[in-house]
């Protein structure tokens, strides 16, 4: 029987344990920590053989009983927040278990690659959607080009997005619902990005000028598509072979509008790390917002926005007109929720924590709402004799809410982890290749 750790309880967890529990050719143990105790009962109930232990990976007090949980398991699926995936991975190495995540390799992991090999560990990163199958799309039709003797490859541009399915779309103004975790989705605006274009290199700073980088997509019209650049695109030529390449772009798909109301979010510092305590440290400023109404106006007092005098009886939307901010912000921030005066505020450390926390509510799939996914591989090469060629790859698909069954990205990242940690558990991928 093989011993399975999944450190993490949400949106894809079911769907990895599922993929499992189901296995009648092999048996496994499966044992699910997490700080979210209503997860957990949660899961337990669905999948009553497996062991839930409720523990805190962040936490001091809970690091041997983690330590414990790992050395007792053949392998580790982390399925925790990116920040985490370094730490998990250093103490897999050390305790000499190997380790499957669905999250892009940062440089941070891949200093880890010479203690790894050195202790027969394989860390399995980036094995889900995007980053996942999209790999093995692009790479099988880039190795059929390229197995054709003198052609090349001119561009590569890939759009992937996890999206609610078209009729979904229209029930709040960033026309998105939340099929993974609402911080990661959000903060990937907050990170870098490096694309080639026509030869020439083009960078994007983090912090949010990501936001401005947001273009509308010319394919599948009538979805009306926008997109921005995701991470560094150009460290592709040489994962896919492609230093031939005059144009590598891969981006992330949202709908129009999506962009415009993510920017008033940022203009309002609500997708920033500051803590919230910095809102209200002040001695005119010490009570601890109940509301969103309240959260706002704090916001807009410790950013200096506010005028010297302003009537405290003025309604909030007022006081943001004041400050510059326009009626179609206004309207998208009443949409979501952020002008609401009801004293049910839950106050997390730093703002895009409470932002995330609030939007995991608001803005969760009903009953019988579906999720999507949208990949998008455009590949133009050129033959030995000059002639063009371009393939267009797409895969689009829904998910089985409406039947009881699980999101679509819930079901492809928890596929793609759940064969790459049977390859792995079952010796097929070899513990003596470099770390990927």
């Amino acid at each position: 029987m093989k011993n399975i750790c999944i450190l993490g309880s949400g949106l894809v967890s079911s769907s990895v344990i599922n993929f499992f529990y189901n296995d009648k050719a092999e048996e496994f143990r499966i044992v699910v920590g997490s700080k979210l105790h209503n997860e957990l009962t949660s899961l337990q109930k669905k999948y009553p053989s497996i062991k839930t232990v409720g523990l805190d990976v962040t936490s001091k007090s809970d690091e041997g009983q983690l330590s414990e949980m790992i050395k007792d398991s053949d392998i580790v699926i982390s399925l925790l927040t990116n920040e985490m995936h370094v730490p998990i991975a250093k103490k897999c190495i050390s305790l000499g278990v190997n380790m499957v995540h669905a999250s892009y390799c940062t440089n941070e992991m891949m200093e880890l690659d010479e203690e790894a090999r050195k202790n027969g560990v394989t860390i399995l990163n980036e094995i889900g959607l995007d980053p996942g199958i999209d790999h093995f799309l692009a790479k099988r039709a880039i190795d059929e080009i390229h197995a054709e003797s003198g052609s090349k490859v001119t561009a590569f541009i890939s759009y992937c997005g996890g999206l609610p399915e078209p009729k979904v779309s229209s029930s709040n103004c960033l026309r998105y619902k939340f099929s993974w975790s609402p911080k990661t989705a959000l903060g990937n605006l907050l990170n870098p990005a490096k694309y080639l274009e026509r030869n020439e290199v083009f960078e994007i700073p983090a912090g949010g000028e990501l936001i401005n980088a947001i273009t509308d997509m010319d394919f599948l019209t009538d979805l009306q598509l926008e997109g921005y650049p995701n991470r560094d695109s150009l460290i592709y030529k040489d994962l896919y072979a492609i230093r031939e390449a005059t144009d590598i772009i891969r981006g992330t798909l949202r709908y129009r509008g999506f962009g415009k109301v993510v920017k008033t979010l940022q203009k309002l510092q609500l997708l920033s790390s500051k803590p919230t305590e910095e809102l209200y440290s002040e001695n005119d400023n010490r009570s601890a917002p109940k509301s969103w109404s309240d959260l706002i106006f704090k916001i807009l007092q410790n950013a200096d926005m506010l005028e010297t005098y302003y009537d405290k009886g003025e309604p909030i939307t007022q006081l943001l007109v004041k400050c510059g901010f326009g009626l179609h912000e206004v309207n998208a921030m009443r949409d979501l929720g952020l002008l609401s005066q009801e004293p049910q505020l839950k106050l997390h450390e730093i703002l895009i924590d409470t932002l995330a926390d609030h939007l995991t509510t608001k803005l969760s799939f009903g009953e019988n709402e579906r999720d999507m996914v949208i990949l998008r591989h455009e590949i133009r090469s050129q033959k030995a004799n000059g002639d063009q060629e371009i393939r267009e790859i797409e895969f689009i698909e829904y998910g089985e809410q409406d039947k009881g069954g699980f999101s679509v990205m819930s079901k492809t990242v928890g596929l793609s982890i759940g064969y790459a940690t049977k390859l792995l558990l079952n010796g097929i991928i070899s513990l003596s290749k470099k770390s990927h």
